[in-house]
């Protein structure tokens, strides 16, 4: 038994250590937070052997693949983003869901397995480092939210990998400002000034093929655009409230500035 939960430690231990080379430049104090001793955290209560088994698992797996040294980093900097996300949920209070989302099935395999599983995969290739901690939040928030079934997880995780740092932005920014009114009444490549712009009309109408955003059109035109239902659902679980404030306000510089550019064409 002792060496059994030795192994354990180490199982875990390594995989967090692996990702103290993305802290720094990520998240700050995570990784000081995370090392914690390492099972120690998690043995109390209903929630001790169901998180020591769920992330044991993951890292003995993780530890079978042939990683680069940087894919190993990220996978290692989630793992410990996401299990520091639950610590701290559960040291608030907050009960793991008990819906059946972390029971074996003949495979011995849950859905909680597939989604770690799957947010440590999209890690392993998210060239994007500055989503990583953003998966952390989507995986500790669905391991607490009842309301989430298995089909809505794997959507959102779907959707996470094929968005950009960008578009997560613009969610936010629209989570945050509520309705804009757009009147984008001109194609970007008619007019040079909004060339510096032009990442943001095919971001904007990616997130709408998503159902994150509601964008109202007039023929081609953007008119107006707010968030979906299904896109502040999103932000919520993916805590994009916690993107830096300086960088929203950018993209809110970016919205004013179209804005004028189009409204100066117009007059000329």
């Amino acid at each position: 038994m002792l060496e059994e939960k030795q192994e354990e430690n180490r199982t875990i231990t390594e995989l967090i250590e692996a990702g103290s080379e993305i802290a720094g430049s990520v998240s700050g104090a995570l990784i000081g937070a995370a090392i914690f001793g390492p099972v120690g955290i998690i043995t109390g209560g209903a929630a001790g052997p169901i998180l020591t088994r769920l992330f044991t698992k993951a890292g003995k797996e993780v530890k079978k693949r042939i990683l680069g040294d940087r894919e190993e980093a990220r996978i290692g900097f989630t793992y410990a983003f996401g299990l520091n996300k639950i610590k701290c949920k559960l040291e608030s209070g907050e009960k793991l869901r008990d819906d059946g989302f972390f029971d074996s099935d003949v495979f011995d395999r849950s859905v909680g397995d597939e989604i770690l599983d799957g947010v440590l995969r999209s890690a392993q290739v998210e060239y994007q480092e500055k989503k990583l901690p953003y998966y952390g939040n989507l995986l500790a928030n669905i391991a607490f939210d009842s309301s989430i079934n298995e089909e809505k997880a794997n959507l959102f995780l779907k959707i996470a990998q094929n968005l950009s740092y960008y578009q997560l932005c613009i969610i936010q920014f629209a989570s945050q400002y509520g309705q804009t009114k757009l009147y984008w009444g001109f194609n970007f490549e008619r007019i040079d000034e909004l060339q510096k712009y032009s990442s943001l009309e095919p971001s904007i109408e990616e997130l709408s093929k998503y159902k994150l955003l509601i964008v109202m059109k007039d023929g081609e035109s953007l008119m107006q655009m707010k968030i979906s239902k299904l896109g502040l659902e999103f932000a919520n679980l993916m805590e994009l409230n916690s993107i830096d404030k300086n960088v929203i306000t950018s993209i809110e510089i970016e919205f004013s500035a179209v804005k004028k550019i189009i409204e100066k064409n117009k007059k000329l």
